[in-house]
């Protein structure tokens, strides 16, 4: 491996990761799932989720992958209907967030 440079671990799965993929899979939103899990806010189950995404075989992960964004897709054509003008910049950037995330961590 050249200098500088580090090998990506899958993360271990735990029952915690089997359980958010579970909800999610439902689809139960990052705050319902947060308030499941006992975490104090929807991005810590957001985190949790791609915690978890990372530790599933790699044709699941596209799977899981392909579901998120579709649901992302649903999120932002909800969110360009019935945010405030001022606001709308903001919360795409958010969207546009969770996206890349998404993405770095199924890859």
């Amino acid at each position: 491996m050249p200098a500088g440079t580090t090998k990506k671990r899958k993360a271990p799965a735990t029952p915690e990761s089997l359980r958010v993929i579970e909800l999610r899979s439902h689809p139960f939103s990052f705050a319902y799932i947060a308030n499941e899990m006992g975490l104090a806010h929807a991005r810590d189950a957001f985190d949790a989720f791609l915690l978890a995404l990372q530790a599933r075989p790699a044709a699941e992960r596209k799977s899981l992958r392909t579901a998120e964004n579709s649901r992302l897709d649903e999120l932002e054509k909800r969110t360009r209907k019935r945010s405030d003008p001022e606001q709308l910049d903001k919360k795409l950037a958010a969207i546009a967030t969770l996206r890349k995330r998404l993405i770095a961590a199924s890859a």
